[in-house]
């Protein structure tokens, strides 16, 4: 990569961080039990006018969060 016998891409932590930040601290998801079997959602709306997200919560599952600062609906499906 880039020419260089040992080179490699350093960017996959960062790029993987804002999914992590907003995932916990935004949409509020918290895994409570390993593999994701129980999660807890509590969406910090008041940093947010609205928010619509899918996160992974297991190895085939995820949930979509969609709302405002008057309803918020979660909604769980299994990952395509």
């Amino acid at each position: 990569m880039y020419g260089d016998r040992f080179g490699k891409s350093l960017c996959h932590a960062w790029a993987a961080s804002p999914v992590y930040l907003l995932g916990k601290y935004f949409a509020g998801v918290q895994s409570l039990s390993p593999g994701g079997a129980q999660y807890e959602v509590k969406p910090r709306m008041e940093f947010l006018q609205e928010l619509e997200c899918t996160l992974p919560i297991g190895e085939d599952r995820c949930i979509r969060i969609r709302g405002d600062a008057n309803e918020v609906k979660i909604e769980e499906m299994m990952e395509v």
